[in-house]
């Protein structure tokens, strides 16, 4: 299904996954528009991060309040738009964001604090220093559609709250969403291009990436962010990623089988399997596999349809192109020796996009569905007979986003938990990391760069600088002794013979094994701060 563009009106229309309706349209953004956005948003920058914290946590507040009040008509246009059950754009979606406003509101201050730094080397003693935080400037925020609202407000929210503008590149077929973030902030009176939205193609995105940005927050595939690394190098832009994932779920033969099927089915196939973090690869000890197997499918099996008839648990791929490629990674394991233990079909009955829940065994890594990032609702099952075995299938991705470990061993779990190559791994549970902001969220390998989320996630957002400063009062009284020691660097110029072997004396006093060497050497060394031949 392809996005309709009015070239009368010059506008593209915003389509409903499930029914190819259109929702609504909007105008794209000219490529040549954007220099004059990057105009407004530096603009913009200099009276906002003038701003102090206390004012902007004001009016954060009241945008907090804003998209509170607003939550039912966001969900409801992030169902329409990306087909999603409305119950999760709710679960993955409202309640994460506002959950991302509470969380920064309570902690920005203790983030930004001045922080003092007491010299190390008593060389520096007379000296104190402190280090601030200081916003980056122009961010840009390019979201995927899986997740319109979460996946860019996560960095939205926090960009502009430490004094940062933002401009907010939404998908294509997620634009309406975006559209609509701005809107609710605009009601909460965010003063003018501290927050704009361009729209369109791959081409605003590209042109936007080429921009003098200060740094890119990109979420969506790594073959994609690959492509924005390399263009935002020209420019020395700072980029933030989070990629693709082919996350793996190890459940080992003491696992708790009922909660393990369950956790199995609802990450394998919530928001249709087209989650950065979704379970495609699930590995099961031999000697409960069938057991396992049986229950999985029987549960997945339950699943209804989310269409225009039924709110049901698993809607449609969000476009054609996914859902074209999810039928050909599955013939093509089919045609290559896999199992189709459930599923494995378009579901026409219940939409022109729709795709059965799929459970595929006897799955080898040569296959592309073991490769790829599948992003649909496809769950990999394969037997494992060792926990090293199990560890080395898991880290046999170049993926790393998420993995998780299912025992009633805790202590085994963290064992094998240290061992997954992934930016998060979990016991007994799946995807929740996701939405704790006060947790890090990071990818190994090809699933990202940087860190988003806590503490981690503002130091991609400030620019850290370090203030170095006299103590008076301290040089004051030593000016009473040496003006020369209170005020000059005994590395300072000018050279001479015993320069060298002053610095041995240094070097022998602070770190020399023998106490006797210390004590030594320590009579040199304080002769060497009373020198008087500077320049």
């Amino acid at each position: 299904m392809s996005i309709p563009v009015n070239f009368e009106t010059e506008k593209i229309a915003s389509l409903n996954p499930r029914s190819g309706e259109a929702i609504g349209e909007f105008i794209p953004t000219e490529t040549a528009e954007l220099p004059e956005i990057l105009r407004k948003a530096r603009t913009a920058f200099d009276d906002w991060s003038s701003f102090s914290l206390k004012t902007r946590i004001e009016l954060f507040k009241k945008a907090y309040r804003e998209f509170y009040a607003n939550k039912d008509s966001i969900a409801r246009l992030i169902s329409q738009e990306t087909g999603k059950p409305l119950g999760e754009a709710y679960s993955s979606e409202i309640l994460p964001v506002l959950d991302c406003f509470k969380y920064y509101l309570a902690n920005i201050k203790k983030f930004l604090a001045t922080q003092d730094i007491t010299p190390f080397n008593p060389l520096f003693k007379l000296r104190r220093g402190y280090v601030r935080y200081e916003p980056i400037g122009v961010v840009a925020v390019i979201s995927p559609w899986n997740y319109p609202f979460l996946l860019a407000m996560q960095h939205i929210i926090p960009a502009m709250l430490v004094g940062n503008v933002v401009i907010h590149k939404p998908s294509e077929y997620t634009t309406l969403t975006g559209l609509k973030i701005r809107e609710i902030f605009d009601r909460a009176y965010l003063p003018k291009s501290v927050l704009s939205v361009v729209t369109g193609f791959a081409e605003v995105g590209r042109a936007l990436v080429e921009s003098d940005l200060d740094k890119i927050f990109f979420t969506g595939s790594t073959s994609v962010g690959q492509k924005i690394y390399e263009s935002a190098a020209r420019n020395l832009t700072p980029v933030n990623m989070e990629l693709g994932g082919n996350d793996a779920m190890i459940v080992l033969p003491d696992a708790d089988l009922e909660r393990a099927t369950s956790a199995a089915v609802w990450g394998a196939f919530n928001n249709c399997g087209q989650a950065c973090v979704s379970v495609e690869r699930l590995y099961v000890h031999e000697s409960i596999m069938d057991v396992f197997v049986r229950r999985l499918v029987e549960k997945a099996g339950r699943i209804t349809f989310a269409n225009e008839s039924c709110e049901g648990e698993v809607a449609c791929p969000v476009n054609e192109m996914q859902f074209k490629k999810i039928k050909l990674l599955v013939e093509e394991a089919v045609e290559n020796g896999a199992v189709v233990r459930l599923g494995g079909r378009p579901a026409s009955e219940a939409g022109k996009l729709y795709f059965e829940p799929t459970v595929l065994t006897n799955v080898h890594s040569s296959m592309h569905v073991f490769k790829q990032e599948i992003f649909g609702p496809v769950v990999l099952v394969m037997p494992f007979l060792t926990d090293d075995e199990a560890v080395f299938m898991a880290n046999d991705s170049q993926f790393g986003l998420s993995a998780s470990v299912w025992t009633r061993n805790l202590r085994k779990g963290r064992a094998l938990a240290e061992r997954i190559e992934a930016g998060a791994v979990l016991i007994n549970d799946l995807e929740s990391h996701v939405v704790q902001f006060e947790a890090p969220y990071t990818g190994y390998k090809k699933s990202g760069l940087g860190v988003s989320h806590g503490p981690w996630g503002i130091a991609e957002l400030v620019r850290t600088k370090y203030v170095n400063m006299d103590r008076p009062l301290l040089g004051g009284l030593l000016s009473l002794v040496s003006r020369n020691l209170a005020t000059k660097k005994v590395w300072w110029f000018r050279y001479s013979e015993k320069h060298a072997s002053d610095f041995v004396a240094f070097a022998d006093f602070l770190h020399a094994d023998s106490i006797w060497k210390r004590v030594a050497a320590s009579l040199r060394a304080l002769r060497a701060l009373f020198r008087s031949d500077y320049l």
